[in-house]
């Protein structure tokens, strides 16, 4: 059968996933199929993490880290593409500092809005350490007049950071919480049980619905599969933030307490 890449599809995508595919198998007759019991544990573990999701997904403190996300993606994405235009400046100093400072980004990767948010928190803040701890990149933001994107950029990383130790603090004090990615494990092992058994008896059985069953699983596994090949086959932070979302941005510039 065609593997899913469970552990990169996306929570959403994962949960959906696993609905989808009991559906298919819920278009058979399941008793007739001996498939009823295995079904039946995948669908209540679908109903737990759906239930700690929608949990997840509801908390003020989540939306929140999910806007100031965004907010330091489209900062970050904004800084590079200006520097990047004052590269081919004109002006031999305005080239160069632009230059200097594109270059230090290009050594973050070319795919830093779409890092982990713990490793994206290290990375601007590694970034916004050597602008003002490196005399040459000082100087070629002071040449550029970027320090309001550089200030914009701290701001709103510090903003991202707090929310984001406060989501933590939240989870950590809900002691009968279980979280996504935990129960994700257990419903991943089930689901392999169901294929096995799906395996198994289309071996065995001349019965043509398992065939039926498992050609619809693969067609859905490879559907959401392509989603994630043409995810990473984005080269570039450019490709990931629409130059709409560029233009159109509002960014808070006061800093929350």
């Amino acid at each position: 059968m065609v593997s899913p890449y469970l552990n990169r599809y996306r929570n959403a995508a994962y949960l959906q996933y696993m609905k989808d595919v009991v559906k298919l198998v819920n278009k058979e007759d399941v008793n007739t199929l001996l498939l009823k019991q295995p079904r039946d544990r995948l669908f209540a573990l679908i109903e737990e993490i759906d239930n700690a999701y929608s949990q997840a997904k509801g908390s003020a403190l989540t939306k929140n880290m999910k806007v100031y996300n965004e907010y330091r993606d489209k900062a970050f994405i904004g800084i590079k593409r200006v520097v990047s235009g004052y590269s081919y400046h004109y002006d031999r100093e305005i080239s160069t500092s632009g230059q200097e400072i594109l270059r230090i980004m290009q050594i973050y990767g070319s795919q830093v809005i779409r890092k982990s948010y713990q490793e994206k928190s290290v990375i601007i803040n590694s970034f916004l350490d050597e602008l003002i701890n490196n005399s040459k990149l000082s100087e070629a933001v002071a040449v550029l007049k970027l320090e309001g994107w550089i200030e914009n950029l701290r701001k709103v990383n510090n903003n991202f950071i707090q929310k984001y130790l406060k989501r933590v603090e939240e989870s950590a004090a809900n002691n009968n919480s279980v979280s996504v990615t935990d129960l994700r494990a257990g419903v991943s092992k089930v689901y392999r049980k169901l294929l096995n058994h799906l395996e198994a008896h289309n071996t065995l059985s001349d019965n043509k619905a398992y065939g039926k069953i498992i050609t619809e699983i693969n067609e859905l596994t490879s559907q959401y599969n392509s989603v994630v090949n043409a995810r990473a086959s984005k080269v570039s932070d450019a490709e990931y933030v629409k130059e709409s979302e560029i233009s159109n941005l509002e960014i808070p510039l006061t800093e929350e307490e």
